[in-house]
């Protein structure tokens, strides 16, 4: 991030990036670690605000090594060819609840599709539920026992 901030721009003290997936009637539980982003936000100029992110494809952790090591494959993220998942937002408004939506491009091994991301602002921290379908990013083959909706929560804390 730029060393001369902006009273717009703000520095990421702490993310949270979880997920949940059903497989074979259970969840699994997992998490991303390392994320890096560019925040531009002003609740009082949504038009001059954005957000860029990165995270590790890699940094992927289900507290269990040997079905990490599987998710890394290129049967689900391919890290060695696809490193990054990547959020960009290309429009943030006010919802009618006086929260906020924002437009995002997610990328996920190099297969880009436009979400729609509702998230609320408290306290400088940011928190969002978004729901994906795995599939449409070639992340896992077709299964019975693995659902393709993966529930991902995100909560990032920026300094003041």
């Amino acid at each position: 991030m730029n060393e001369s901030l902006t009273q717009k721009e703000k520095t990421v003290a702490s993310a949270d990036i979880s997920f949940k997936i059903k497989n074979a009637g259970f969840y699994v539980n997992g998490s991303f670690s390392g994320l890096v982003a560019n925040i531009k936000f002003d609740e009082k100029n949504l038009t001059e605000s954005s957000f860029e992110a990165t995270i590790s494809a890699k940094s992927i952790n289900t507290d269990n090594v040997l079905r990490d090591i599987h998710l890394r494959t290129s049967e689900y993220f391919d890290v060695e060819k696809y490193p990054q998942i990547i959020m960009k937002s290309s429009e943030i408004m006010r919802s009618v609840s006086g929260n906020f939506n924002a437009n995002f491009d997610v990328i996920i091994k190099d297969k880009t599709k436009k979400i729609l991301v509702p998230f609320f602002f408290k306290n400088n921290t940011f928190s969002a539920k978004i729901t994906l379908n795995r599939r449409h990013f070639g992340v896992g083959g077709s299964s019975f026992l693995l659902s393709d909706e993966v529930i991902i929560n995100i909560e990032v804390s920026c300094e003041l």
